[in-house]
C-alpha cells in the first residue's frame, strides 16, 4: 500500500544551531517593537510554531502505524477469522501490544524539559547535559525492554521491534513538544498569577469600566469630565415628570471571573456639551406636509465604548420612565442636517409607564482600514465607497428628543405657565381628547382677555372641555342607539314568520293572507286602507318617537387630516418623513466653522482618529433602536403593573398616536415647541484584540492609558477645546504628553 508522504520542516532547528560549538543558541531580541513579553515575541512564536508542526508530524506517524496494523492489514489479510465473538487473533494482540507499550513507556521515560527558574539565571551547560543524558539512558532502557517483547525485524511479523521503536519515539517526541509548550505558557501563567495576587482578583470589562468612571473624574477638569447619561425630565422649579437614561443590561454585565453581576445596571458615561437651542430651533417632520419647530436645550454626547475580543459583547438599552399623573413624548431618530431631526420612532409615556428600548451598535472600519480596502479599486469604485462611507458617518449621529406635554398644553390653550400643574383631571381629559378623538385645539383654548387671572382662564378651558366631552358622549350614545336599532331589525328579519314563510319578493313587514280572501302577501297598511282606515290615536303612549337628529360627524384630527389621508399624502408625494434627504455636501462644506452642526462631528472625529490613534483601534459606531421593545404599564391604581413587548406593528401604532398628539400640540406646525430636550449621541468603540487580562499579560499593553487617549480625542472634539484645557492637573498633562505627544503637538487638528 502506498501512503501519502509525511514530512516536517526542520529549518528552524538549523537557524538556532551553532555547528562549531555543537549546541543550540536561542535568544530574544528585546529591541524589536513586536517583543511584548518573554512569551509574546517573534523568536518564541517561531519556536512554538515549530513545536506545533513537529508534534503534528509525530502524531500523524503514530496514527499511520496504528491504522495500518489495526484497520488495513488485520481486517483484509487475516487468514483465520475468529469463530466466536469474544476470540481475538494473535496478530491483533501484537498490534495492541505495540500501542500499549508505546503509551505506557512514556510513564517511565525521563523528560528533560521543565520550567526551572532560579533567580532569573539559565542552567549551566553541565547540568543541562546531565538532564539530556538521563533522557537518553531512559530511552535506551525502554528500547531494550521492547526488544524482549517484540520479535526481531527480520522475522515476518506485523509488529516487530522496528515498529515498536518508531511508535515509542513518536510518543516521546509528541510528549516533549507538549512539555515545551506547557513550559513556555507556564511563564505567562506566573505573570497572570502575580497580577491577580497583586490586585486581588481577575479584572474584566465591568471592573475596567468602573475604574475608568472613577479615574476620569480625577483626570478631567470638573467642567469637562464624563457624566452619567441619566436625566430628569422636568421644568425649572418643578417636580420631575420622568427619567431618561442609557444603561448596560444587567444580564450583560460580567465580572472578571465570568459570573453575571446581579447588581443594578449602571448608566454609561459620556462627554457632554450643552448647547442652547432657543435661537435656532430644530425642524422635525411629522408627516408629508407638516414640520414642527423644537426649541429647548441640546446636549451633544461623546460616548467611548470599550470592546474586548475574547469577552462577550455587552448590550445596552434606552430606559424611559414616567411618574404618576405625568406624561411626555419620547422621539428617537437621527440628525439629518444642521437644524434637522429625522424621527424614526415615537412614543407617549404617561402614568408610571416604563419603556426599555434595546440600543444596537454597528462598528464601522477606521479611516485607515477603509483606505487600505479601497486602494486597489478603480476611481469610480472609490468615489462610490467614499460617498457611502460619508452617509454612514452622518447617519451615526443618533438623537433622543424629549417633549414635555403639560407646558405645551398650557401654551396651546393660552394658559399661564404652571396652570396645569395641579389640574390632574383636566390634564387627563385633554390627553384623552387629543389622543383618542383628535379634537381640534381651537375648541378648547381660551380666547378671552390675555390679562385675565389664571382661575378665569382655567374655568373657561374647563367649560370648553366639558362641552366637547358632552358632545362626544352624546354622539357616542346616539351611535349606540342606532346600532341597537339596527341589531333589533336584523333579528326581526331573521325570526320565523307567524303565518308561514313569505313568498319570494315579499318585503319586510308584509303579512301572508289566505283562505277565502285568496292568497298573497299584503302589507298591514294596505289591509287597513281597504277597510276604510283606522282613526289616528292621540294618546302619547302610542305616538311614534320622533326620528333621532343626525349624528354629529366624527371629528378629524387637528389640522383636519386623518391617518388615511396622511398616509395617502405620503404615498402620493413620495416623501418619507422618517428619512428626509438632503443635498450632498462637499468636503469643503463639511469643514465649515459651525459648532451647532452636529452632523460634522463624525467626520471631524474620523480625521482626528486617523492622525492621533496609532493603534487604529478607535472606530466610529452607528446606534439604532432594536426591533422589539418592552413596556411596563399600570392600567389603573388598583391593578399591578404588567409588562408587554412592542413589536414593529405596535411601534408604528404608537408612532401614529404620538405624531397625532404632536400635530395637535403644535397646531399642525404653526406653534413651536419650547419645553423640550434633544440629546445627540456620537459613539465610538475602542476595540481591544484581547480580553482585559490578556491585554495586560499577553500584549503588555496598559488599557487605561489607551482609554485615556481615546477619551482625550473624543473630549477635545466634543468640547472644541485643546487637550490641555480638558485636564485637571499639570502632572496628568506631563504624563500624557510624554506618552502621546501627538495629542498636544498640534491643537489645530
Amino acid at each position: 500500500t502506498i501512503h501519502n508522504p509525511l514530512d516536517v520542516d526542520i529549518t528552524w532547528i538549523f537557524t538556532v544551531l551553532n555547528r562549531q560549538a555543537g549546541v543550540c543558541q536561542f535568544a530574544i531580541d528585546k529591541s524589536l517593537a513586536a517583543c511584548k513579553t518573554p512569551r509574546r515575541n517573534p523568536q518564541v512564536e517561531q519556536a512554538v510554531e515549530f513545536q506545533h508542526q513537529l508534534q503534528q508530524f509525530a502524531n500523524r506517524l503514530k496514527q499511520l502505524l496504528s491504522r495500518r496494523l489495526e484497520r488495513e492489514i488485520m481486517s483484509k489479510h487475516n487468514p483465520a477469522p475468529s469463530l466466536s465473538p469474544g476470540s481475538v487473533h494473535p496478530e491483533t494482540l501484537e498490534g495492541e501490544l505495540l500501542l500499549s507499550h508505546g503509551t505506557n513507556a512514556e510513564e517511565t521515560i525521563f523528560h528533560p524539559i521543565l520550567p526551572l527558574m532560579e533567580n532569573g539565571t539559565v542552567l549551566p551547560p553541565d547540568e543541562t547535559g546531565a538532564l539530556l543524558d538521563a533522557h537518553s539512558q531512559s530511552m535506551d532502557q525502554m528500547l531494550q525492554n521492547l526488544a524482549q517483547v517484540f520479535p526481531d525485524p527480520k522475522k515476518p511479523k506485523l509488529a516487530t521491534t522496528a515498529e515498536a521503536g518508531i511508535s515509542l519515539l513518536c510518543h516521546n517526541l509528541s510528549t516533549l513538544c507538549q512539555q515545551y509548550l506547557c513550559s513556555i505558557n507556564y511563564v505567562e501563567g506566573l505573570l497572570t498569577q502575580q497580577l491577580t495576587q497583586a490586585i486581588g482578583k481577575a479584572v474584566g470589562a465591568r471592573e475596567l469600566d468602573q475604574f475608568l468612571q472613577f479615574h476620569n473624574q480625577k483626570l478631567f477638569a470638573p467642567a469637562y469630565a464624563p457624566r452619567p447619561f441619566t436625566y430628569a425630565i422636568r421644568r425649572p422649579n418643578h417636580f420631575p415628570d420622568g427619567m431618561l437614561s442609557i444603561e448596560a443590561k444587567a444580564s450583560s454585565i460580567l465580572c472578571g471571573n465570568g459570573d453575571h453581576d446581579a447588581a443594578t445596571a449602571l448608566p454609561i458615561d459620556t462627554m457632554v456639551r450643552h448647547v442652547s437651542g432657543h435661537e435656532s430651533p430644530i425642524s422635525m417632520p411629522i408627516n408629508a406636509g407638516t414640520s414642527i419647530d423644537i426649541g429647548g436645550d441640546r446636549f451633544l454626547h461623546g460616548w467611548v465604548k470599550h470592546s474586548f475580543e475574547s469577552e462577550a459583547e455587552r448590550s445596552f438599552q434606552i430606559v424611559a420612565r414616567a411618574r404618576q399623573f405625568s406624561s411626555f413624548l419620547l422621539v428617537l431618530g437621527k440628525m439629518a442636517g444642521k437644524n434637522k431631526f429625522a424621527p424614526k420612532h415615537a412614543l407617549i409615556l404617561r402614568n408610571k409607564d416604563e419603556v426599555l428600548i434595546p440600543l444596537l451598535t454597528e462598528v464601522l472600519p477606521t479611516a485607515k482600514e477603509f483606505k487600505d480596502a479601497i486602494s486597489s479599486l478603480s476611481p469610480e469604485q472609490q468615489a462610490f465607497c467614499k460617498a457611502y462611507r460619508g452617509m454612514q458617518l452622518e447617519s451615526s449621529v443618533f438623537g433622543i428628543c424629549i417633549i414635555q406635554i403639560k407646558p405645551q398644553l398650557e401654551k396651546l390653550l393660552n394658559l399661564p405657565d404652571g396652570a396645569l400643574t395641579k389640574e390632574i383631571q383636566l390634564t387627563e381629559d385633554l390627553m384623552s381628547l387629543f389622543v383618542e378623538y383628535q379634537i381640534p385645539s381651537d375648541l378648547m383654548s381660551f380666547e378671552g382677555d390675555t390679562l385675565a387671572q389664571k382661575g378665569i382662564k382655567l374655568a373657561a378651558v374647563k367649560g370648553h372641555v366639558k362641552a366637547v366631552q358632552d358632545a362626544v358622549n352624546g354622539t357616542t350614545e346616539k351611535q349606540l342607539m342606532q346600532e341597537e336599532m339596527k341589531k333589533e331589525m336584523r333579528e326581526a328579519q331573521q325570526a320565523p314568520h307567524p303565518f308561514g314563510p313569505p313568498p319570494p319578493g315579499a318585503g319586510p313587514g308584509s303579512l301572508q293572507v289566505g283562505g277565502i280572501f285568496g292568497s298573497g302577501a299584503v302589507s298591514p297598511s294596505a289591509m287597513m286602507s281597504s277597510f276604510g282606515g283606522i282613526p289616528e290615536r292621540k294618546s302619547k303612549a302610542f305616538s311614534p318617537a320622533p326620528p333621532p337628529p343626525p349624528s354629529a360627524p366624527v371629528p378629524l384630527p387637528a389640522g383636519g387630516r386623518s391617518h388615511q389621508s396622511r398616509q395617502q399624502d405620503e404615498t402620493s408625494r413620495g416623501v418619507d418623513a422618517e428619512n428626509p434627504t438632503d443635498n450632498a455636501e462637499d468636503d469643503a462644506g463639511l469643514l465649515q466653522d459651525d459648532a451647532d452642526d452636529f452632523t460634522l462631528i463624525p467626520k471631524m472625529l474620523d480625521g482626528k482618529v486617523e492622525k492621533l490613534d496609532s493603534d487604529d483601534a478607535l472606530k466610529s459606531t452607528i446606534l439604532k433602536a432594536g426591533q422589539v421593545w418592552s413596556r411596563t404599564r399600570q392600567e389603573n391604581l388598583l391593578t399591578p403593573p404588567v409588562s408587554a413587548s412592542i413589536d414593529s406593528e405596535g411601534q408604528r401604532k404608537e408612532k401614529d398616536k404620538a405624531f397625532d398628539l404632536l400635530d395637535a400640540l403644535s397646531r399642525s406646525g404653526t406653534l413651536s415647541i419650547d419645553c423640550a430636550e434633544l440629546h445627540v449621541i456620537v459613539a465610538l468603540t475602542h476595540c481591544f484584540e484581547n480580553d482585559v487580562m490578556g491585554t495586560v499579560i499577553q500584549d503588555n499593553i496598559n488599557p487605561i492609558s489607551k482609554a485615556e487617549r481615546s477619551a482625550l480625542i473624543v473630549g477635545s472634539t466634543i468640547h472644541d477645546e485643546p487637550c490641555q484645557i480638558l485636564l485637571q492637573s499639570n502632572a496628568s498633562q506631563q504624563r500624557l504628553e510624554a506618552s502621546f505627544p501627538a495629542l498636544f503637538a498640534d491643537e489645530d487638528l
